[in-house]
């Protein structure tokens, strides 16, 4: 019932503000200002009251966030600032145009210097916020590509556990979790190792080609290694045995 009468006072505001321009328009009035003002402020309305049905819909659906305000993704309300901005600059770049295009620039410079002054204003003002909003948004996604995987690999088993030194495993499976995004596999003996190709992951499994070193000796045990693309890596010992 709350939704509803929330939808139903943003329409009469809305519609207040359309009627008073009308009355405005349809009068003749010449107060220029009077007018930009209210085009801003009902521009400024409808896209107050298009985030408030964007809100309900995300609600309805159960995607909302009550961390976030209006329970809208991250962002949302920075995005709609920036965007009134944007409708603000048009609007008053569209008044300046009208204003000025009929102006004698011998008789009127200093109006045309301080429509200049103001559109510049208000463009800088335009790409500022957005350069700030969408470059931290940038920076955030590098950011947490960049960090460490909150979990390290874990290897819990492997198959073939033994095979015979040059040996070539078209198959060799390792189970555990955390491995989606591990990209190397090795087996490691003191200052030997052995790396593996054709790596595949998934959450709990990787499948790649590894080859056994010829240098090897029957009845040593390696270590198998699970490097993650951040570079975290486990090291599980003895987990091989050459024979």
């Amino acid at each position: 019932m709350k939704v509803w009468l929330s939808v139903v006072a943003a329409f009469i505001v809305i519609a207040a503000v359309v009627g008073g321009l009308t009355v405005l328009i349809t009068n003749n009035v010449k107060e220029v200002e009077v007018i930009i003002g209210i085009v801003v402020i009902l521009g400024v309305s409808v896209l107050i009251f298009l985030m408030f049905i964007l809100a309900i819909g995300f609600d309805a659906l159960k995607m909302t966030d009550p961390k976030q305000p209006l329970g809208l993704p991250a962002g949302s309300v920075r995005a709609m600032i920036a965007l009134m901005l944007i409708v603000i600059w048009v609007i008053l770049s569209v008044f300046l145009f009208t204003g000025t295009v009929t102006l004698d620039a011998t008789k009127n410079a200093e109006s045309l210097r301080l429509a200049q002054q103001l559109y510049t204003t208000m463009s800088t003002l335009v790409v500022a916020v957005s350069a700030f909003y969408f470059g931290s948004r940038s920076v955030e996604t590098a950011r947490k590509a960049l960090a460490p995987s909150a979990s390290p690999p874990v290897i819990d088993s492997i198959d073939p556990t033994k095979e015979p030194p040059g040996q070539l495993i078209p198959n060799f499976v390792i189970k555990g979790k955390n491995l989606q995004s591990s990209v190397a596999v090795k087996l490691v003996k003191d200052s030997g190792a052995a790396a593996a190709t054709e790596v595949l992951s998934n959450d709990t499994k990787i499948q790649c080609t590894i080859q056994v070193p010829g240098t090897a000796k029957s009845g040593e045990t390696w270590d198998v290694v699970v490097v993650n693309g951040d570079g975290v890596s486990t090291l599980l010992k003895g987990m091989f045995t050459v024979g």
